[in-house]
């Protein structure tokens, strides 16, 4: 027969392990926020590159311009942040989850899209050289996220939802944006443009 003291030592060790274990499932609001900052402010300039101006290009003084066609792929330049598409997905990849890099941002990039797919993506890689297709000039990404006023909705072990507010000119907007924790950590599942 067990003695009491025995049942008291296996019982203490298990509430033990049990609130080490509830603890482990949720993180705190802290680390999803300071995830939240660090790949808002990363997402800004991938956002460019991916649905703003894109990545710097060559001069198109130095190619056939005249009978300008869509597309027109011209390489980006040596000042260019990446030079080839596993650069430039890599870069991407550290910031938003590969879900939603699969769904929203590889077909515009680099697959192509439209009724029949594979239309005009906005880069190419051509003998390991990225190319960009200058007549696709981009959108004007205005708003702002301020980080700073972001708090967390919901979280856990897995993915956390942050709220924040979104400025463009006089507009603003509360929005909710999706974290996804995965072997690599924190990665933002919901567009920041």
């Amino acid at each position: 027969m067990m003695s009491v003291k025995k049942i008291s030592s296996i019982l203490i060790a298990i509430i033990f392990l049990s609130v080490s274990m509830m603890s482990c499932g949720k993180p705190e609001d802290t680390e999803v926020l300071n995830a939240f900052s660090d790949l808002y402010e990363k997402s800004r300039s991938i956002n460019e590159y991916v649905f703003g101006k894109g990545l710097p290009y060559d001069d198109p003084e130095n190619y056939d311009i005249e009978n300008l066609q869509s597309p027109y792929y011209i390489p980006v330049s040596e000042n260019s942040p990446y030079k080839t598409q596993a650069e430039f997905e890599a870069a991407i990849l550290d910031v938003y989850s590969k879900n939603y890099y699969d769904v929203s941002i590889k077909q515009i990039v680099f697959d192509g899209f439209g009724e029949n797919s594979k239309e005009n993506p906005r880069y190419v890689e051509v003998d390991g050289v990225l190319k960009i297709d200058i007549t696709n000039t981009g959108a004007i990404l205005t708003g702002i996220f301020d980080a700073a006023a972001a708090n967390v909705v919901s979280s856990s072990f897995s993915d956390a939802i942050v709220k924040a507010p979104w400025k463009s000119g006089e507009t603003v907007k509360e929005y909710q944006i999706t974290l996804i924790y995965g072997e690599n950590g924190w990665r933002l599942d919901s567009p920041t443009y």
